[in-house]
């Protein structure tokens, strides 16, 4: 017997409410207490949760991966259509587990929304709105990528919102 069984039990043994209207408050607070306690997570919740948090990551190195050994032969409009097919795959992959798991749909969102660099840099390459040279190779990326970022960003943090 809790406190609140206890205060309960002596206001019906003082006469203030009846048997009745005690079993009415107890049935009450339980009802409460289900609708406000927290579910429990199930046995390997946060095992499952890792493992969906490491399959992300490999899937957002795979395309990592895929860009640098296939970038010359994917450049500009090339690189944006893998990059809005993978998105849109992503993003009705997570509507379709939207139900059945948050976790999950979220972690597709995720990769959706990574892919948005890429098809702007396609799109930038393809239409030849890139601020600077064309960097050759792909071992010079990064010294070439930094002129182009502001609208990489601008993009990703739109869909990122979206």
């Amino acid at each position: 017997m809790n406190l609140s069984e206890e205060k309960i039990h002596k206001a019906v043994e003082a006469g203030i409410i009846t048997n009745e209207q005690a079993e009415q408050l107890k049935k009450l607070w339980l009802t409460e207490e289900e609708k406000t306690a927290p579910p429990d997570e199930p046995k390997g919740a946060a095992l499952s949760n890792f493992l969906y948090y490491l399959g992300t990551l490999i899937v957002i190195s795979a395309m990592g991966w895929l860009m640098n050994t296939a970038w010359d032969a994917f450049r500009g409009i090339g690189l944006f259509i893998i990059a809005a097919v993978y998105a849109a795959i992503f993003c009705g992959v997570a509507k379709y587990l939207r139900e059945k798991s948050v976790v999950l749909s979220g972690l597709f969102v995720v990769m959706a929304v990574c892919m948005t660099p890429l098809a702007v840099f396609g799109l930038q390459s393809e239409w030849g709105t890139w601020p600077f040279e064309e960097p050759g190779r792909y071992r010079s990326f990064y010294r070439y990528i930094k002129g182009g970022w502001f609208p990489m960003e601008i993009a990703t943090l739109a869909a990122g919102f979206i």
